[in-house]
C-alpha cells in the first residue's frame, strides 16, 4: 500500500470462484488516531460481519449478481500508521457460512465484475476510489448492460450497508469511508454510483489448468 501522511485502515471482502481463482475488493476507512490494535480490528471485523452478509444477499445484491461457483466466504482489516508503508496491524474473520451466488442464469465470465464507485465530491484521482465486485452472473439485459431494477437494488443495498459502516467506531474511534492518497487530508466518502455497464477484474487472473500444444516445425 502506498504511504499517506494520516493514519487509515483498509477493509477487504473476498472469497473464492470455481475453487481456482479468489477475489478481494475494499475500501479505506479515516480512523484519525494512530493506535489501532489487533483486537480492536478483529472485534470490528466480527460486528461488522452480519451487514456484509445481509448486503450480499439482499434483493439485488452481490449473491444475485453470481453463479453459484462465486462465493463470499472472509473480511479483512489492515491498519497503517501515519507515514506507513507496512501494515502495523491486520485481522481476518470467516464468514460463519460460505455464501455462494444464487444466480444460475445472468451474464458473466470469470473475470467479469460490477463497478462501485466511491465519490467525494471533488474532481480528480485524488479523490476517488473504485470497488470492483465479482458479477459472474449478472441481472443484465439483451444488451449486456445491468438492468436498472437490478442497479436500484443493488444501490440500495450498497447504501445500507455503507451508512452501517459509517455509524460504527473501531474501538473508541469513530470511522468514516474516505479515499486514501498521498495528500494532507483524507476525504470522505459523500457518494457513490454504480455502473451499468460490466466491466473486467484484471487482478483476478485465470489459474485454471489447460493443456498446451506444441506447434510442428515449419519448413522454411
Amino acid at each position: 500500500m502506498a504511504v499517506h501522511p494520516y493514519p487509515t485502515v483498509r477493509v477487504t471482502i473476498g472469497g473464492t470462484i470455481k475453487a481456482t481463482q479468489t477475489w478481494s475488493t475494499g475500501f479505506n476507512l479515516d480512523i484519525g488516531t494512530d493506535f489501532i490494535a489487533v483486537a480492536d480490528l478483529e472485534t470490528w471485523l466480527i460486528a461488522q460481519r452480519a451487514k456484509f452478509v445481509t448486503w450480499w444477499n439482499a434483493t439485488g445484491g452481490p449473491g444475485q449478481q453470481n453463479r453459484s461457483v462465486c462465493d463470499f466466504r472472509e473480511l479483512r482489516a489492515y491498519y497503517y500508521p501515519a507515514n506507513a508503508a507496512v501494515a502495523a496491524a491486520q485481522a481476518q474473520v470467516g464468514l460463519a457460512t460460505v455464501l455462494t451466488g444464487g444466480n444460475g442464469s445472468g451474464i458473466g465470465i470469470p473475470q467479469s465484475c460490477i463497478v462501485i464507485s466511491l465519490r467525494t465530491g471533488r474532481s480528480g484521482r485524488s479523490f476517488r476510489g473504485r470497488m470492483y465486485l465479482p458479477a459472474t452472473a449478472a441481472q443484465a439485459d439483451s444488451d449486456m448492460a445491468v438492468t436498472l431494477t437490478a442497479l436500484g437494488n443493488l444501490s440500495t443495498a450498497t447504501k445500507t450497508l455503507f451508512d452501517g459502516i459509517n455509524a460504527t467506531s473501531i474501538g473508541a474511534t469513530p470511522v468514516k469511508m474516505a479515499i486514501a492518497n498521498k495528500l494532507s487530508s483524507m476525504p470522505r466518502v459523500t457518494y457513490f454510483r454504480i455502473d451499468g455497464e460490466l466491466d473486467i477484474q484484471r487482478r483476478r487472473a485465470n489459474k485454471i489448468t489447460v493443456p498446451q500444444f506444441a506447434l510442428s516445425t515449419l519448413a522454411d
